[in-house]
């Protein structure tokens, strides 16, 4: 999931000729967390003026809590 982020910088875009490609399966761009799309909230933070460092903690908290509340629904229905 992270390499979408990465790939579609403005740097990197500026190599690729300003085209946003996908750089994950297809399904991941479907998720949704509390009602916003995983992609997009991953790109926000990448894009932020965070250190690399918190980019990639804040990223993974994210991505943790949204795969510990699947677990825990999953959990529920059996």
């Amino acid at each position: 999931m992270v390499v979408d982020p990465i790939l579609n910088s403005k740097n990197l875009q500026k190599v690729f000729g300003n085209q946003k490609h996908k750089y994950a399966y297809d399904s991941f761009y479907e998720i949704e967390y509390n009602n916003e799309n995983i992609m997009n909230k991953l790109n926000e933070i990448y894009q932020s003026p965070l250190s690399i460092e918190d980019k990639i903690k804040t990223g993974y908290q994210y991505i943790s809590n949204y795969f510990n509340k699947e677990k825990e629904s999953i959990t529920k229905t059996r």
